[in-house]
């Protein structure tokens, strides 16, 4: 209200002095031409800011509608974990923590090479309440991910002993399902208890239509007791072309659940 008083001050002035004059002229004289004359003359004014501000709407509603035009906005969609590693094969069971696997055929390393390209996979690695914001999974995290948590505890033969531990592992996909490109797109997980300006978020990239954008939520050795459980937002912030700002939030809930004896994942698709 305050803004609007100062934008339109100078209106607010006119209709006051359009209006009043008139009125205290009429309460001292009884002459038909005043009214007659200022009759026409408020008539002619209400007409002037029923354009005015018939102009203003029209105005509004052209820049509102061109924003609509080139808007982003992402769907979010959390991703299903299938593990299947066709070069391990379950040997012998024992009991329900550990389990004895082979190696069939050892997956080759890398090669190594300079390449560039655009990143569009985000690792956000959590480990004893900390967070940390990583390109990639390491190798062994990578692994235990792919496996479900096993992870190799010695080898004898070729026979390997496995330990499946407690580590959390959760894919988010974001696509942009809005009308135009997402300018200086950029993602960050924090604790839903952090301050707005201690909250940290990687890299900003554009972010065309269409295009997917894949988050990595890792979490290690998440007991019952672990640091690492709590409530966070998985946060992204992007502009339009026109410099119009937008934020979505995902909440993202690291449970223990007592029933099943371990910690699992809970998120809130109707984002903020």
């Amino acid at each position: 209200m305050k803004n609007n008083f100062k934008k339109y001050w100078w209106l607010i002035l006119v209709i006051s002095f359009t209006i009043g004059f008139p009125i205290i002229i009429a309460c001292k004289t009884v002459d038909s031409n005043y009214f007659s004359y200022y009759g026409g003359v408020i008539g002619g004014i209400l007409a002037i800011i029923g354009v005015f501000l018939t102009v203003q709407y029209s105005q509004k509603q052209y820049r509102e509608n061109q924003r609509n035009s080139v808007i982003p906005y992402f769907a979010v969609n959390v991703l299903q974990i299938k593990s299947k590693n066709p070069d391990v094969k379950v040997i012998q069971q024992n009991g329900t923590d550990h389990c004895n696997l082979q190696l069939v055929n050892p997956a080759p390393e890398e090669p190594f090479g300079y390449y560039e390209y655009k990143l569009t996979n985000y690792t956000f690695i959590i480990v004893n309440g900390e967070i940390k914001i990583k390109n990639n999974l390491s190798k062994s995290q990578r692994g235990r991910a792919e496996s479900g948590g096993i992870v190799k505890q010695h080898c004898n033969s070729g026979v390997y002993d496995y330990l499946v531990t407690d580590d959390v592992y959760q894919p988010v996909d974001f696509e942009n399902v809005g009308n135009g490109s997402a300018i200086n797109f950029r993602i960050g997980l924090n604790k839903r208890d952090m301050p707005l300006d201690k909250r940290q978020y990687a890299s900003t990239i554009s972010v065309s239509k269409g295009e997917h954008i894949c988050v990595h939520i890792y979490a290690e050795d998440c007991g019952q007791d672990s640091k690492n459980l709590g409530e966070y937002d998985l946060t992204i912030t992007y502009q339009d072309i026109y410099g119009n700002k937008y934020s979505q939030t995902t909440e993202v809930n690291l449970v223990y659940c007592d029933e099943m004896k371990t910690v699992i994942v809970e998120t809130d698709m109707y984002q903020k």
